[in-house]
């Protein structure tokens, strides 16, 4: 076996953990770019709701065409794995951060197990939304 450094910012874990951090930050800024598109593509299948008298717009019930009704289907369905991705990827930086921080190992084992529990139940919201639609 060669010689293994002993360097705290040299270490194995130490790299794997920046590896994971930035990583996890890419796929949650690709799947919120994601949503977002997805989410504005799915509104341009509606009607516009506006009252002239008003002058306020109000939530569009109506599709443009008959072709919309799958699309917003197909669009919901993207947007609802977009989310439990972006979820995931909240878990990878989260350890990451962990991996990476001086905390004592006892603060970082709570709060990783913290944010996991976070995220697993923002999952379990996500799946249940999209689910009983």
């Amino acid at each position: 076996m060669g010689h293994v450094s002993r360097h705290r910012n040299n270490s194995v874990p130490r790299k794997a953990a920046r590896i994971a951090l930035v990583a996890g930050l890419v796929v949650f800024v690709a799947a919120v770019c994601n949503f977002v598109y997805n989410a504005h593509e799915r509104s341009l299948c509606f009607d516009e709701n506006y009252d002239a008298l008003s002058g306020e717009s109000k939530p569009a019930t109506h599709f443009k065409s008959d072709d919309c009704g799958p699309e917003v289907l197909r669009r919901d369905q993207m947007m609802g794995r977009d989310a439990v991705v972006t979820a995931l990827a909240i878990v990878v930086v989260l350890g990451g951060a962990v991996r990476l921080s001086s905390a004592s190992r006892h603060m970082r084992r709570r709060f990783l197990l913290g944010g996991v529990a976070v995220v697993a139940l923002a999952i379990y919201v996500v799946v249940l939304t999209f689910a009983f639609r």
